[in-house]
C-alpha cells in the first residue's frame, strides 16, 4: 500500500515533465513559417494593411505589402520593403528568448520582434519600430 503512495506521485511527475518538455519544443516551431503584415499600430487605432493606403498613401501601402519574414530552420529570411520596388533579402539566424525574437547578422543581435497572442510585433526594422503586426501567411 505504501509503494502505491510512493508510485503514483512520481508517474504523476515524470508525466507532467514529459508534458512540458513537449509544450516548449512545440511552442518554438509556432513561429515557423512565413509572416505578413496584418495590421499598423497607430494612435488612432489600428489600421489593417489593406486599408494602410487611405492614411498614409498607395505608394507606402504597396511598398510594405512585401514586407515578409520567413521563420525555417533557425534562419529568418526578411524581404525588405523598397521604394524602388526591387527586392531586398535579408539572411539572418533567429533566438526566441521568451516572448521576443532576436536577429543576429554580421556579428550584430537586435531585438527584431515580439511575439504577442498569435501576433509578431516589429521592431528595429524597416521604419516599423513597434508600429506593426505580422501574422502568419
Amino acid at each position: 500500500m505504501k509503494n502505491k503512495r510512493i508510485i503514483i506521485p512520481i508517474i504523476i511527475g515524470i508525466a507532467v515533465i514529459i508534458f512540458l518538455v513537449i509544450c516548449f519544443i512545440f511552442k518554438n516551431k509556432s513561429i515557423d513559417g512565413t509572416w505578413i503584415v496584418d495590421y499598423y499600430i497607430t494612435d488612432s487605432g489600428n489600421i489593417k494593411q489593406e486599408d494602410i493606403g487611405e492614411y498614409y498613401g498607395t505608394d507606402f501601402q504597396k511598398m510594405y505589402s512585401t514586407f515578409s519574414v520567413e521563420f525555417k530552420n533557425g534562419k529568418a529570411i526578411i524581404n525588405l520593403p523598397s521604394t524602388s520596388g526591387s527586392k531586398e533579402e535579408r539572411n539572418c539566424d533567429y533566438e526566441v528568448k521568451g516572448k521576443e525574437i532576436y536577429l543576429t547578422a554580421e556579428g550584430e543581435t537586435i531585438k527584431a520582434f515580439e511575439i504577442k497572442g498569435d501576433s509578431l510585433i516589429v521592431y528595429s526594422i524597416a521604419n516599423l519600430d513597434g508600429n506593426a503586426a505580422l501574422k502568419k501567411k
